[in-house]
This record gives C-alpha cells, structure tokens and sequence, in this order.
C-alpha cells in the first residue's frame, strides 16, 4: 500500500466522527488469524483503517483548508484504492 503525504505521517487520535474507524481496526486488531495469508490481510486492513481515520481527522480538523481538504481527498482515494485492492486479495 502507498504511503501517506507527510501531512499523514505519525498515529493520530481521530475526533469523535472518526472513531468509528478506530473502533473497526480495533475490533480487526482483537480478531484472531491464525494462517499466515489471513494475518497478513488483517495487518493490512487494521493499517488502512488506521490511515482512514487520519485522512478524515484531517478534514474534521480543518474543514475551511481548500488545500488540507484536497490532501484528504487525495489520501481517500489511493485509500479507497487500497481497500479495492485488499478486498480483491480475499
């Protein structure tokens, strides 16, 4: 999966909107896997989630920023890339 632009970079605690993400790679993160293939794809997933949760705390935290919102929308899409990508592997 891409990396994210450095305004992405680092754990960040999304507001209260976003948890819902965290709480999904939360419960992916408590979710046993046991097949190597399996593990690796939750690993993957619990990451997506995770940079989800970002690009849209960065929405959430600036919502007048023209160029913040057009980072975030950028970060979605390759995001939205990835999850395709991840889905496709299952």
């Amino acid at each position: 999966m891409g990396a994210l632009p450095p305004a992405f970079s680092g754990r960040w605690a999304p507001p209260a909107e976003g948890k819902k993400t965290q709480h999904e790679a939360e419960k992916l993160s408590d979710a046993e896997a046991d097949e190597s293939d399996v593990a690796a794809a939750k690993t993957d997933a619990i990451d997506l989630a995770d940079r989800i949760g970002i690009a849209r705390g960065q929405i959430q935290t600036a919502p007048g920023s023209e160029s913040d919102g057009r980072t975030a929308a950028e970060a979605l899409s390759r995001l939205s890339e990835d999850a395709k990508k991840l889905a496709d592997g299952l």
